[in-house]
């Protein structure tokens, strides 16, 4: 196509072009800012021990059933990358089940999860605003939250909880915003992926329900305020959001289990083991409680193991004191001293765990849910700077 004379062709595509580019790189330097910081001034920080089962040990219970397998799988390819970049590869190979864990392969991983976090929080600076200052002003606040940061920095399943959390309420509010199919696929994709980082995300599958819900309370309240399709859109929305939510879940756990079934691990819960860290409840209790709380379940239960741990965690509780691992340990030596040995060991003890979990759910669910809603309110009250010390405090110099 021919330009008329006087008039230069192709000026202001570019123009535009360059001005699309520079605003997004300049609001993405702004979100890296912190990572920069971080990578010049803190060493790699890790999340306990945790952190070193769940990128270093072979896939089992602990990396697969305990902790879900996106992060325990995911977090080893840098290490792959690792050892091809220095050459390692070539003479020793490379092993999921056993990775080689080198100082590369570590900043390779910080790498990874400080690129994803930003480029998540990019991804929702321009999803939640039109505006561009709005969108830099967003930026900025994301910018200051120090946590989202210093667990980016740290390894461990919590370095992407938070972006894939963040993703996964920005998915919910396009769809509350606009429901379209795209949207419900997104929703079902990042509450999957955030049930195969962490069990407990999979709360956010409730979120979009729950505000619908919430909407049609003030619809209901205020009824001229809303259009009379209004009720029923919002109903359909809450159904679909619920069957997107619970497909969601089942999919996540599908995963799981063919893992499982793929290195041969015997498909089991580990809500027990997690619940033995609940019990520190009965210390704070008054002394002819807790005695009354432990005898009942002992009679109640009528299993060896069971009240190894029970008289265990009577011990403990006397003294004030309170150890899970002394608990597991008492269950786990008791089913060595039955016979039990070997994978057998390892199932039956989830499942003595697992009953236990219910029998407490069961007749001492009132002081445990009073338990739950103290801790609860306590993580609500949670500062930036309290979250921001945990990495540090677990990570061992």
């Amino acid at each position: 196509m021919r330009t008329k004379p006087g008039r230069k062709g192709g000026t202001m595509p570019t123009r535009i072009s360059r001005s699309r580019l520079f605003l997004p790189a300049l609001l993405f330097i702004l979100l890296a800012l912190p990572s920069v910081y971080l990578f010049c001034s803190i060493r790699p920080l890790w999340r306990d021990s945790d952190a070193f089962y769940q990128v270093a040990t072979k896939f089992e219970f602990l990396t697969v059933l305990h902790w879900p397998p996106l992060y325990c799988f995911g977090a080893r390819i840098p290490f792959l990358f690792a050892t091809i970049l220095d050459g390692s590869i070539f003479h020793g190979g490379f092993s999921f089940n056993w990775p080689r864990v080198t100082d590369l392969g570590v900043y390779l991983l910080l790498v990874l999860q400080h690129l994803f976090l930003i480029g998540a929080l990019l991804i929702i600076c321009l999803t939640l605003a039109k505006s561009w200052p709005v969108r830099f002003l967003i930026g900025t606040v994301f910018a200051s939250c120090a946590p989202i940061y210093v667990f980016a920095h740290c390894v461990g399943s919590e370095a992407i909880m938070a972006p894939l959390l963040m993703l996964g309420a920005t998915a919910g509010l396009k769809y509350l915003c606009s429901p379209s199919r795209w949207s419900l696929v997104l929703l079902f994709c990042f509450i999957v992926l955030n049930m195969l980082d962490r069990h407990a995300n999979g709360v956010i599958a409730a979120l979009v329900p729950l505000a619908i819900l919430f909407l049609l309370g003030l619809a209901v309240a205020r009824p001229s305020l809303s259009p009379p399709s209004y009720l029923s859109v919002s109903l359909r929305g809450f159904f679909v959001s619920v069957a997107v939510g619970v497909a969601a879940i089942l999919t996540a756990n599908a995963v799981i289990l063919g893992v499982c079934r793929l290195d041969k691990i015997p498909y089991r819960s580990g809500a027990g083991y997690a619940f033995v860290w609940r019990l520190d409840f009965i210390k704070d209790l008054p002394p002819e409680r807790q005695s009354a709380i432990i005898s009942k379940a002992e009679a109640d239960l009528q299993d060896p193991a069971l009240t190894a741990a029970l008289e265990k965690l009577k011990e403990m509780s006397a003294r004030g004191e309170f150890n899970p691992d002394d608990i597991c340990m008492a269950v786990d030596n008791t089913l060595g001293q039955q016979g039990y040995q070997g994978q057998k060991r390892h199932v039956s003890f989830d499942q003595k765990l697992n009953r236990f979990f219910t029998y407490f759910l069961e007749h001492e669910s009132a002081d445990l849910f009073q338990v739950v809603a103290r801790e609860v309110g306590a993580g609500m009250s949670f500062t930036p700077t309290l979250l921001t010390k945990d990495p540090f405090i677990c990570t061992d110099w």
